[in-house]
C-alpha cells in the first residue's frame, strides 16, 4: 500500500500543486502531496538542501530520474546535497515517510464508512486519544458529530493521513485536538508548531470553506513537568490561528485547573492524563457554543 501510494505521488502527481507546510520549513520551496513532500531546488542553489522539523524519512529521491539521494538526519533536521546538474527550471526531490502505525485505525474508519456512509458538510472531531474517547453523542446531543480520533497520534499523523481521516468528510466544521503526544515524544514547542501549521495549511488548501476550531493542548498531572513547553506550543499555535479566517483557537485549560493553577484530579481518569466524564463536560461547555454559532 505504501509503495503504491508513493509511486502514485512521484509519477502521477504534479509536484508543486500541493500546499506548503510553511515558508520556514526548508531553505528551498516545499509542497506536500500524497504522503510525500516535494522540495523544489531552484537553479543556482548553493550548498545543501535543509528540511527542518521532520522525522527520519524512508527515502529521498530525485523525481526526474528516480535516483535515491544520500542524506543525513539529526535532531529533526534533514540535509542532503541537491542533484547535479540542476534542471533549467528546478530540480524536484521527493522526501517520503512510511507511517503504517495507524493502518488498523484507518481501515476501521473506512469499514465504518462503508457500512454507514457519513454525510459531508457535518461536524468532524479529529485528534489523539482526547478526541478518540470523547463521547460526542453524550456531550453534543443531536449534532451528529463524527469522531475520527486515533489515540497516541500527533499533528504530523493527521497531516500524513489527511486524505483518510479528514478530506473524505468535507466537514462544515472541524474540532481538532493534538499536542499531548507531540510534546511527550520529546518534540520542541517549535517542532509541534511546525507540524500544527502544516496541518492547518493542508486543511485550508483542500477545504477552504471549513470552519476550524483548534483546542489548546490541555494540562494534566501525568505531563505536568511538560506544561511549560505545552504552553509555549499553545501560544505559537494561537498566534497562527489569529491570523487566519474561519479558524478559532479555544483555550480549554481554565476549567481544568484549580485556584492554585494545578490540574483538578476530579476531572481526570486514574492515569492523570485522560479526562473523565466530568472533565469532558467542562470542555464541552466551552466547545458547544462554537458549534451552535458560526465562528467568525
Amino acid at each position: 500500500m505504501f509503495l503504491v501510494s508513493l509511486m502514485t505521488a512521484l509519477l502521477c502527481a504534479a509536484p508543486g500543486a500541493g500546499p506548503s507546510p510553511g515558508e520556514n520549513r526548508a531553505n528551498v520551496p516545499v509542497t506536500m502531496e500524497e504522503g510525500a513532500w516535494f522540495l523544489h531546488v531552484p537553479p543556482g542553489h548553493k550548498g545543501a538542501v535543509v528540511l527542518r522539523f521532520v522525522e527520519r524519512p524512508d527515502s529521498v529521491t530525485e523525481v526526474a530520474t528516480g535516483r535515491a539521494l544520500s542524506f543525513t538526519h539529526d535532531a529533526g533536521t534533514l540535509t542532503f546535497d541537491p542533484p547535479a546538474p540542476l534542471a533549467a527550471d528546478d530540480s524536484t526531490v521527493a522526501v517520503a515517510w512510511k507511517n503504517d502505525r495507524w493502518d488498523k485505525e484507518m481501515e476501521a474508519f473506512a469499514e465504518a464508512d462503508r457500512k454507514q456512509p457519513p454525510q459531508t458538510g457535518g461536524i468532524l472531531f479529529v485528534g489523539s486519544s482526547t478526541i478518540a474517547i470523547w463521547d460526542l453523542d453524550r456531550d453534543f446531543p443531536g449534532m451528529k458529530a463524527l469522531n475520527r480520533g486515533f489515540g497516541g497520534s500527533q499533528y504530523a499523523d493527521a497531516v500524513y493521513h489527511f486524505r483518510r481521516v479528514i478530506l473524505p468528510y468535507r466537514p462544515a466544521t472541524m474540532v481538532i485536538y493534538d499536542g499531548d503526544n507531540d510534546i511527550g515524544s520529546g518534540k520542541s514547542p517549535e517542532w509541534v508548531n511546525a507540524d500544527f501549521e502544516a496541518l492547518m495549511r493542508q486543511i485550508r488548501f483542500s477545504l477552504p470553506d471549513t470552519r476550524v476550531i483548534v483546542l489548546s493542548t490541555k494540562p494534566s498531572a501525568a505531563r505536568w513537568p511538560l506544561w511549560d513547553k505545552i504552553q509555549q506550543a499553545n501560544a505559537m499555535n494561537e498566534r497562527f490561528v489569529q491570523k487566519q479566517e474561519k479558524m478559532v483557537f479555544l483555550n480549554i485549560a481554565p476549567p481544568l485547573l484549580d485556584s492554585g493553577g494545578k490540574p483538578r484530579p476530579e476531572l481526570f481518569q486514574k492515569d492523570g492524563l485522560h479526562l473523565n466524564a466530568e472533565g469532558y463536560a467542562a470542555c464541552s461547555a466551552l466547545v458547544r457554543p462554537l458549534l451552535e454559532v458560526p465562528a467568525k
